[in-house]
């Protein structure tokens, strides 16, 4: 009871942005969502597994609870809970909307501007930008959350600092290093977490962790930020390139051999086999099937947790509403859920 008393009241989270990301009352108070970690499943799921075509699916109460928690998360721009406390992940986010609204700006823009609307090409080549900037580490992300090493190395982490993570919470992503000074023994256990949750981070190439089972990997960035965790992460993996403003732009192919050829010779033995997938080097899946069994994993996890008896009974219609959902056929879900079971055994 303290222990559901204490989640209730860390879901009572202040406004960020103008936005409240405070759980409503009424769902706080619902008894089909006390469960921790708490995640919205896709509104298009909750329609393929309503209660119709006959069938035991969800029924209509836990259709209309669980829309309910769905239309909250996406109003406020989060996907769940845990904790108590709001995660925000753009990977789970459709890139389709992510165009869209890119798009819409766009037209604003040329509106205010006098100029004709842009074309069928440009909007072509702004999903192709954001398809490869979100493809890439949502690929990566379902890499992690399926590798026995990096799960154990979590693992370890959650256990010797649960006590930390349970009082504050895991720092925004890319705040995690604003306390982390390696020249300074930590003071206290806050401190301590931070820090090794900042090894552990460097490690596995990321910005922080959005929560326990969502990873967010690090990304290019240009310019490169001279904090000491990015020097950190320039001496443990990845490589910084800088070209006088009296040097001529190298080409395309140029860049893309210096790239490959350092990133051969530099990547660690944990990380081999993503080397081997974004190199094509691989029979394995590829980033962008990696990228959606982060979706898979992310939403049967949701559903098991809240809905267990769903399984593994209705697990043809399960398969049926995340295909939906991805946008792929169901032997391709089953594929993933295959693959997902295989590397995490």
């Amino acid at each position: 009871m303290a222990a559901r008393k204490a989640l209730r009241k860390r879901q009572r989270t202040p406004a960020v942005g103008g936005r409240t990301m405070e759980l409503p009352k009424a769902l706080r108070n619902e008894s089909r969502l006390q469960h921790d970690p708490l995640y919205a499943i896709p509104a298009e799921m909750l329609e393929a597994l309503g209660d119709r075509n006959g069938g035991p699916r969800l029924d209509a109460r836990a259709q209309e609870v669980e829309s309910r928690l769905t239309d909250h998360c996406e109003r406020v721009g989060i996907v769940g809970y845990e904790g108590g406390r709001p995660v925000q992940y753009d990977l789970l986010r459709s890139t389709e909307r992510d165009v869209a609204i890119y798009w819409d700006l766009m037209q604003q823009y040329n509106s205010r501007a006098g100029k004709p609307p842009p074309s069928a090409d440009v909007h072509a080549e702004l999903r192709r930008k954001l398809g490869h900037l979100a493809n890439v580490p949502r690929g990566f992300a379902g890499w992690l959350v399926t590798n026995r090493g990096f799960l154990a190395e979590r693992d370890t982490l959650y256990r010797r600092h649960h006590g930390a993570i349970d009082r504050y919470g895991l720092p925004p992503a890319g705040l995690t290093w604003m306390a982390y000074d390696p020249r300074r023994k930590p003071r206290g256990k806050h401190e301590a977490f931070l820090c090794e949750l900042a090894d552990f981070c460097v490690r596995w190439r990321l910005q922080g962790m959005a929560a326990r089972d969502l990873p967010v990997p690090l990304g290019p960035q240009v310019p490169i930020l001279q904090s000491p965790i990015m020097l950190r992460h320039l001496n443990a993996g990845g490589f910084g390139m800088f070209l006088p403003d009296t040097f001529p732009v190298p080409s395309r192919d140029e860049l893309r051999e210096i790239g490959t050829a350092i990133q051969a010779q530099r990547l660690p033995a944990h990380l081999a086999g993503w080397g081997k997938i974004i190199r094509r080097e691989s029979d394995d899946l590829g980033v962008a099937r990696y990228g959606n069994m982060l979706i898979v994993h992310h939403v049967l996890n949701a559903l098991r947790s809240r809905h267990p008896r769903l399984f593994p009974r209705n697990i043809g219609r399960i398969d049926a509403a995340i295909a939906h959902h991805v946008g792929v056929d169901c032997e391709s879900v089953r594929k993933l859920r295959t693959a997902i079971r295989r590397r995490t055994r």
